[in-house]
């Protein structure tokens, strides 16, 4: 191969040759029974030695010599940096032989073989990255890419909030970030919400279940993800108003009690004059009295004091 010396030996089997004389295909004439040379283009080259022995007496012997180039490589990768357990695709080619052998070492972290090749780094750092190409004739050539892949660490995501469980009369939830490494911050709260501060706040509209999820970002654009429960129950929290005005405007004209039902599992409301007698009744939270005593008559009843009585039962008292 170019680049290489090439050893030249005369063999006397008779002990009998008392001079050498060689040309080795480039011109010029050497002496002796052996001769060293290096040749700095490829081709074919005829060699001539003509031996002269005590008696006078010669002899002349050719043989050729082929000297191939090196492999020119060239190469590639798809990515030369990323987070922890970072897959990089590696291509090289050599574009004088379609035939090599590629050898690929990785800093003492691995090696691999093949012209195109997957390599999957778990360990954070730079890394050289060496390939050796040998072609069919084996020629050598190598070539080091130094620092040529850098595998950054992740961020580890975390973060607590004030409650895990509320009630919907009090579900606001302060949320505070304990993730390392992080300088972006999305958070997911579940409920259709959404925020991108470091400590946000998130008021829960609804009773249920919810998964809070928080996506963190490194410098270098490495991610990592957490998510934790959250759940918001229903309270019945019962008002009751101490006056109405029957009519059909549209304006207080019913008399019911007003609450948040969520999980009633039995409820119901009736008004009584005071003498006992029941005027009205219901099972359903959302039908309240019109005010009227007699439905036969549809007379309303006259102002004045009433009485009124409400059980109800939800699934935290079962």
């Amino acid at each position: 191969c170019i680049g290489e010396s090439v050893l030249f030996t005369g063999i006397d089997t008779a002990q009998t040759i008392s001079s050498w004389l060689w040309d080795a295909g480039l011109g010029a004439q050497l002496m002796g029974d052996s001769i060293e040379m290096f040749y700095s283009d490829t081709g074919f080259y005829v060699v001539e030695l003509m031996a002269v022995d005590s008696f006078g007496c010669w002899d002349t012997i050719f043989k050729t010599v082929n000297v191939y180039p090196i492999p020119e490589i060239s190469l590639e990768l798809d990515t030369s940096w990323g987070c922890e357990y970072l897959c990089v695709q590696f291509n090289a080619e050599n574009s004088l032989d379609t035939n090599s052998a590629f050898y690929w070492s990785f800093e003492g972290h691995g090696q691999d073989t093949g012209s195109v090749l997957q390599y999957c780094f778990d360990q954070l750092g730079t890394w050289d990255v060496m390939l050796s190409v040998v072609s069919e004739y084996s020629c050598t050539n190598s070539v080091l890419k130094a620092d040529w892949v850098s595998i950054y660490p992740d961020p580890v995501a975390d973060f607590s909030m004030s409650q895990t469980h509320v009630d919907i009369t009090q579900s606001e939830i302060d949320f505070w970030d304990y993730s390392n490494q992080a300088i972006q911050w999305y958070w997911d709260f579940g409920d259709g919400n959404q925020d991108t501060v470091a400590n946000p706040s998130n008021l829960y509209m609804d009773t249920g279940y919810f998964q809070v999820k928080l996506i963190v970002t490194s410098v270098h654009t490495c991610m990592d993800s957490i998510i934790k429960d959250i759940y918001v129950e229903g309270k019945n929290v019962v008002y009751m108003p101490n006056a109405f005005t029957p009519g059909r405007d549209n304006v207080n004209d019913d008399f019911k009690p007003v609450g948040v039902w969520d999980d009633v599992t039995s409820y119901n409301f009736s008004v009584w004059n005071r003498w006992g007698e029941m005027l009205f009744e219901s099972q359903d939270p959302h039908i309240g009295w019109d005010g009227v005593c007699s439905e036969k008559k549809d007379a309303k009843c006259v102002q004045g004091a009433y009485v009124y009585m409400l059980n109800y039962l939800d699934m935290k008292l079962i």
